[in-house]
């Protein structure tokens, strides 16, 4: 696997700087990060997709996508073994993480995905691009879209210890899961950015 990202100027590339690059080299994670021009927060979402895309046909092997605000805190195997699969990717219980009780509402997550170099993941990409380009939401909403319409994918279910989320004060998700069974911390900055 390779991990790829993507950061605009300013804010984001301290992000990069402070969270993911330092796990990136401690556990000597191959990776290849855009630096683009600085745009609003559901701009910069819209173009996960396209890089996404454009690293696969680079690499021609299985890509992990990280927002720059992960943070690796153990070595991320799961990716070493799921190559069966076209992709990987969490549906996060709403409720239970934001309100600490189980809901019905499940959303998809993009910080971090799982994509094989596959015929079926790469014509996903390509309807993702085109639906974003077609509807102008952010990449969740039409990610969630996709994932409902393409039942042909071979999707692993991406574990809450490979995306789990910072609470809105900073304090760790402990009614989720435990510290020491996280394996990829986000950190939540676009939430942290806009509130400033």
């Amino acid at each position: 696997m390779i991990v790829v990202s993507f950061a605009t100027k300013g804010n984001y590339e301290k992000e990069l700087a402070y969270h993911l690059m330092p796990s990136l080299k401690k556990f000597n994670i191959p990776y290849d990060i855009d630096i683009i021009p600085k745009s609003n927060w559901k701009e910069a979402t819209r173009y996960k997709a396209t890089l996404i895309k454009k690293k696969l046909l680079k690499h021609k092997k299985p890509i992990v996508f990280l927002d720059v605000d992960a943070q690796i805190l153990k070595y991320p195997k799961l990716f070493d073994e799921i190559s069966d699969y076209d992709i990987s990717i969490h549906h996060l219980d709403y409720e239970l993480q934001w309100r600490k009780r189980p809901g019905k509402r499940k959303d998809a997550l993009t910080g971090t995905l799982y994509f094989n170099y596959t015929e079926k993941s790469l014509k996903f990409v390509d309807e993702w691009i085109e639906e974003i380009k077609k509807n102008g939401e952010h990449d969740q909403t039409n990610i969630q879209y996709l994932l409902k319409r393409n039942k042909d994918l071979k999707i692993y279910p991406l574990p809450y210890s490979y995306i789990t989320i910072i609470m809105q004060r900073g304090e760790m998700p402990t009614h989720m899961i435990r510290r020491e069974d996280i394996y990829i911390l986000h950190h939540q900055a676009s939430r942290r950015l806009k509130r400033k």
